[in-house]
């Protein structure tokens, strides 16, 4: 019988998981994915920036538009990890994963808030550490790396766990792009 990752996942994730395991794989997906992931992305990102030619329109509002993406971005993880954590009683990381599907908070308005905010927080620090240009192509790789695994494992990985419940739910909420006029 051949392996299938999803089965492991199914009763991987049936176990139930003490609230000090799920703070620390909280804490090691934060460093992971504000930390290792996103300088990762910004040295690719400036070292594809070395091919481009670019012209520094916005010397002078550069470190606004930064923060301005960072601080947002990072507002959109915290919120999304926050309501996991309280509604969902689980955590982003695959290793402890929410025990109800989570339709609340920013979920109610896009299926993946957390890669939504991992865009704009890379952009915000390619932008501040380097360029514009490495800005986009950091929150580019977020966009393509995120959204592959999105589609080829998590949204499986759901539709096993939470069946009808969230093929409802994937209906009606938008990928990434937030449905704000609901």
């Amino acid at each position: 019988m051949a392996f299938n990752p999803f089965d492991f996942f199914i009763k991987y994730h049936s176990r139930e998981f003490s609230a000090r395991y799920r703070l620390v794989t909280l804490l090691i997906g934060a460093a992971v994915f504000l930390v290792v992931v996103p300088a990762l992305i910004i040295y690719i990102s400036h070292a594809a920036n070395a091919y481009i030619v670019e012209t520094d329109i916005y010397n002078r509002a550069k470190t606004g538009v930064a923060a301005a993406f960072i601080i947002s971005g990072l507002a959109m993880v915290g919120w999304s990890a926050l309501v996991l954590w309280n509604t969902g009683k689980g955590t982003p990381a695959p290793v402890a994963p929410t025990k109800k599907l989570v339709v609340s908070g920013p979920y109610g308005y896009c299926a993946n808030p957390m890669e939504l905010g991992l865009i704009f927080y890379c952009f915000g620090l390619g932008t501040y550490l380097d360029t514009f240009t490495t800005g986009v192509i950091a929150s580019f790789l977020v966009l393509i790396i995120g959204s592959a695994y999105n589609r080829l494992v998590e949204e499986k990985e759901l539709a096993l766990r939470f069946g009808d419940e969230y093929r409802e739910y994937a209906k009606k909420t938008g990928f990434l792009i937030p449905n704000i006029w609901k």
